[in-house]
């Protein structure tokens, strides 16, 4: 290892792991070298690019980016991070819960020698009056083990199995299958975009193409190949994590393909409601999609009045939504009078969000972002209900990545592209497009306002 390199992650090192209130003292060209030691493969180089984005060190925080760094590193069997994956996934801090897969994890990881992962062990057996078992571990408690817990009686089996000495043909079995496992775990995530999902059994294939698991993950790969970053993001936004499982909640053959008719499904204007009309409603994840009852017809102003009020955060916020009719086109304008300069764009797109929600039983064809009268951008009004829908349920910061590549420009254009690649580059770019809708809807002309009045 080179020795700037070694001097690097030693300094990283000592400041998290003894001195985590120095964590000033890493510079961004340090944070820089980071990420590009870990887009070459570095395992040690991504562990600690994952600790960056879940501290925030010179990166906004980022939970996504911080799990899939830390991932990539425990898949190629850095110690630390297969730890750390086994934690998260043992007590369902990453997307799901799964205690099997979060202890095959630990023993993995105390297989590589990490102490933290066999005192994981030897606790968590302590912990549990039944019997140990590799299983779904019902029985077992889903929290951290007890640093008082007295680690000399009982037994346990998973821990005398990482105490032992593998062979190297075991343990490269044991990387494979976890590695198989744990793609296979965030492929079903709703979190993860089809262009990473695609990447991650890509990778697979180049460095397992001769293990058993080979023929699956070229299926993952013709299966996510399919689909468009537009179709992914709607599908998603649905709560469904994979193709198949939009399939089977539709009652189409789960073929795993975005054919004609499951592009059809995605393309039509359907929606899933389980309360009767003028009721608050949101679809479940993975229920099926169903025709939307749109008989609703409200008070547009006493809409925008109760958003206003109903969250103190929204003071300082004017705005009025007006119904308009082209033609046969159902138009509604959401046009945005004020702005205080203590309001932040988040409160701006959370006031957008609510009136969203009070409304979602009431279709539009079109939404129109304007600025005192001034139409900046639009939105297609199904994107409209579903975020309505999904107000209370859905991941805040999933909707205000994934936001700007919806909106269109008042010439039919759209305003922003569609990003694909690895997690880390397409959430900075969706955070930037974000960043960039609001100063061309409203915040240039709040600059220009307070330049002109000095």
């Amino acid at each position: 290892m080179p020795v700037k390199r070694r001097r690097l992650f030693t300094l990283i090192a000592v400041l998290l792991s003894l001195c985590p209130a120095a964590v000033a003292d890493i510079s961004t060209e340090d944070v820089q070298v980071l990420d590009r030691q870990a887009r070459e493969g570095d395992s040690q180089a991504q562990y600690y690019l994952g600790v960056v984005f879940y501290e925030g060190i010179h990166r906004e925080k980022n939970w996504v980016s911080a799990s899939e760094w830390v991932y990539a590193s425990a898949m190629q069997g850095h110690p630390d991070a297969a730890y750390q994956v086994g934690r998260m996934t043992y007590l369902g801090e990453a997307f799901n819960q799964d205690t099997a897969l979060g202890l095959e994890w630990m023993t993995y990881a105390a297989r590589l020698g990490h102490p933290k992962a066999a005192e994981f062990l030897r606790q968590l057996a302590l912990r549990s009056d039944r019997e140990y078992s590799t299983g779904s571990e019902a029985g077992i408690p889903p929290a951290e083990p007890d640093p008082e817990v007295d680690d000399e009686s009982g037994d346990n089996p998973a821990v005398e199995q990482a105490e032992a000495l593998p062979t190297p043909r075991q343990m490269s079995a044991a990387r494979i299958e976890l590695n198989y496992r744990s793609r296979k775990y965030l492929d079903e995530s709703t979190e993860y975009p089809a262009a990473t999902k695609l990447k991650i059994w890509r990778d697979f294939v180049a460095e397992f193409g001769r293990s058993k698991y080979a023929g699956f993950a070229q299926g993952r790969i013709d299966s996510w190949e399919t689909i468009s970053a537009e179709e992914d993001a709607q599908m998603r936004s649905q709560g469904f994590g994979t193709i198949e499982s939009l399939q089977k909640a539709n009652g189409l053959d789960p073929d795993g393909r975005m054919g004609p008719r499951t592009r059809a499904l995605l393309k039509s204007k359907i929606r899933s409601r389980d309360s009767e009309p003028g009721a608050e409603s949101g679809r479940k994840p993975n229920e099926p999609l169903a025709a939307a009852d749109v008989s609703a017809r409200h008070d547009l102003k006493k809409v925008a009045a109760a958003v206003l009020d109903q969250d103190p955060r929204n003071k300082g916020i004017s705005v009025r939504l007006l119904r308009k009719s082209q033609g046969q086109k159902s138009v509604l304008v959401f046009d945005l009078l004020a702005v205080s300069g203590d309001n932040s764009a988040m409160d701006v797109f959370r006031v957008f969000n609510q009136a969203a929600e009070k409304i979602q039983n009431e279709h539009f064809d079109e939404i129109r972002l304007a600025y005192k009268g001034d139409v900046r951008f639009t939105i297609d009004g199904d994107y409209f209900q579903t975020l309505g829908a999904e107000y209370s349920s859905q991941n805040p910061v999933y909707t205000l990545r994934t936001f700007p590549e919806n909106l269109y420009r008042p010439d039919g254009s759209k305003a922003f592209g569609t990003w694909s690649g690895g997690i880390l580059g397409v959430v900075k770019e969706q955070m930037d497009d974000f960043h960039r809708f609001h100063r061309e809807w409203y915040m240039n002309d709040l600059i220009a306002a307070a330049g002109a009045s000095r």
